[in-house]
């Protein structure tokens, strides 16, 4: 029985590392769901491996309500420079429709983006939203990119609904993404990444931090330490504090259904 378990072990490890070694295109989903508990990793990264690591082939139809919302939200605020834009830089005061205009969160961010147009007119337009890019190993859709002054330096910005422990390194990772891009076709007088943000919607603030070439570089070291330990079939384990009552954790019934005693046999 121990032969034919490890046996089992081998070849399971087996098809996870070709898994992980085959055209390895790491995302930030990706990225923050193996910080967050690597099993939820794995089950994602086989999840993008069936739909498809390219843009726009993800069909979110399925996805659970809340993270509809979210996308739903997220699209709003992408339109939202090309429907209120003008009206905000000729200081006109832009009328909502009705349905935004019922909307807390809608009307507090119009109002934060007028008053961010009164503090800086120069750069309050974003040079992009919603911007793909991918490299051989890494690829992610960053919301908004702000120019922060004249020397080409800008800032990465980020729309979540609350904070969350690995905002930062989501940020951190999209900012070496768009550095290792430059120069950018979509962006030419971008030269770099200086500042990191994110705009909380539902408790409606705004952080912001420095980005250094140190803490870049750093990042780095960070990341490949991830992914070598993403490579490694044996770390394949359910985060230790989790009771699987964690309520926006997409796999939680799948892993409630794992016979856990089965998968420690297999050393998982």
């Amino acid at each position: 029985m121990a032969i034919f378990l490890s046996f089992i072990k081998k070849i399971l490890h087996y098809f996870l590392r070709k898994l992980l070694e085959k055209d390895f295109i790491l995302n930030k989903t990706e990225f923050i769901a193996y910080l967050e508990c690597p099993f939820q990793f794995y089950l994602i990264k086989e999840l993008h491996k069936s739909q498809g690591q390219s843009k726009g082939t993800i069909n979110y139809t399925d996805y659970e309500g809340f993270l509809q919302e979210g996308i739903e939200k997220h699209l709003w605020l992408q339109l939202f420079y090309e429907n209120y834009g003008t009206d905000i830089q000729n200081n006109f005061n832009p009328q909502m429709n009705v349905e935004d205009r019922n909307v807390p969160w809608k009307k507090a961010f119009l109002a934060f983006e007028i008053r961010r147009y009164q503090q800086e007119p120069d750069f309050w337009e974003p040079l992009a939203v919603e911007l793909y890019l991918r490299t051989d190993s890494l690829c992610g859709k960053i919301d908004r990119i702000d120019q922060v002054d004249k020397q080409g330096h800008c800032r990465v910005v980020e729309y979540k609904s609350l904070p969350s422990e690995f905002d930062e390194e989501e940020l951190l990772f999209y900012s070496f993404l768009l550095t290792n891009q430059f120069p950018i076709q979509e962006l030419p007088d971008i030269t770099k990444v200086s500042e990191i943000g994110a705009y909380y919607y539902r408790s409606r603030e705004y952080y912001t931090a420095k980005v250094t070439a140190d803490i870049l570089a750093s990042f780095s070291v960070h990341l490949e330490e991830i992914r070598t330990k993403m490579m490694n079939p044996n770390l394949i384990k359910k985060k230790k504090d989790c009771d699987f009552a964690t309520t926006r954790c997409l796999y939680r019934e799948i892993c409630q259904r794992i016979h856990i005693n089965q998968w420690k046999i297999f050393g998982l």
